[in-house]
């Protein structure tokens, strides 16, 4: 049986849930510009929301739709960048709060990863298939 110092030395829920949060924060960019790139705002539960500041400046993320708790899947708590923060001030204005991912959102977004890459396949097969058409004619 393990003693108690063993079991509070015990890092493994925090050093896999960094690798998750940079995992899910990398797929999140891809899939989120891929969006963008086929003129898309919604895939499945994904969804694109767009954050402004007062000062001006604009940012696209990605967040799992339906849940107004949906934390922004391209920062999360637990990476390098969310420094185990529940979220920030965008661009510094005290007016625009920003939730980071928490690991369940994580956990989601991942699990469906394979899902949401056969749904960009499709649609851009669909939109290719029109355009082409439509120059044939």
């Amino acid at each position: 049986m393990k003693t108690l110092q063993q079991i509070l030395k015990r890092n493994d829920y925090i050093r896999l849930s960094k690798e998750l949060a940079e995992k899910a924060e990398e797929l999140a960019d891809e899939i989120l510009a891929k969006m963008i790139e086929l003129d898309i705002d919604e895939l499945d539960n994904l969804e694109i929301i767009n954050v402004s500041s007062n000062s001006g400046h604009e940012q696209n993320y990605l967040i799992i739709g339906g849940n107004p708790n949906s934390g922004i899947l391209n920062i999360c708590k637990h990476s390098f960048i969310g420094s185990n923060r529940s979220g920030f001030h965008f661009a510094g204005d005290f007016n625009c709060w920003v939730d980071f991912a928490e690991n369940k959102e994580a956990i989601l977004f991942v699990n469906n990863v394979n899902n949401y890459l056969l749904l960009l396949d499709k649609i851009e097969t669909e939109k290719f298939e029109e355009i082409k058409k439509l120059l044939k004619s």
